[in-house]
């Protein structure tokens, strides 16, 4: 145990205190775990840049693609995202979160068919995921099908009853618009 726990103190300590980076450099998990650690904190070119140095050292990884993704799409670079969530799910077919980010950028992008066509993968690979039917709901009605929509929204709304969990800002405020209930 005290083997794990030191790579991981070692790479937190790097960025969260400033702290040299100690660690293998040609560990592709030290650039990973580094990068989940600068994402966090908002450090997007420096997340971006041990991402990259993850993948030269394990282009056989789909995390890093996957968290190279995500701040392509949080950058408005959808067409690199989608890139490299294609690369995530070539390398694991089964990486819902990968269908699931895929297809907000393809959402972002106004090609609601491609979105949905995504949404209804990860959903098949995760039924009981609620906030997948949010992101497909949101993709209908970017459409103009409010019916969908609107049971995609019941949907995540009741997934979300199941657990007795409810964000009001993530599910029920965005169904209840819908329908026309308000708080």
């Amino acid at each position: 145990m005290q083997r794990l726990l030191l790579p991981a103190f070692l790479v937190i300590s790097s960025v969260y205190l400033g702290l040299p980076a100690r660690g293998n450099a040609q560990d592709a998990d030290f650039y990973f775990n580094r990068g989940v650690a600068w994402n966090d904190k908002g450090e997007y070119d420096k997340a971006m840049a041990d991402y990259n140095q993850a993948i030269r050292l394990n282009p056989n990884d789909a995390r890093g693609y996957y968290n190279r993704g995500n701040i392509w799409g949080h950058n408005k670079q959808y067409d690199k995202a989608i890139a490299d969530f294609d690369q995530a799910i070539r390398l694991n077919p089964n990486y819902t979160d990968a269908y699931d980010h895929r297809g907000v950028c393809w959402r972002s992008k106004g090609q609601y068919d491609e979105a949905i066509a995504d949404f209804d993968q990860a959903i098949h690979l995760n039924p009981n995921y609620a906030p997948l039917y949010l992101n497909r709901g949101n993709a209908w009605k970017a459409k103009g099908d409010g019916d969908k929509a609107e049971a995609d929204y019941f949907k995540a709304f009741w997934l979300q009853k199941k657990k007795r969990q409810f964000p009001q800002n993530l599910f029920c405020i965005p169904m209840m618009n819908l329908v026309g209930w308000y708080f």
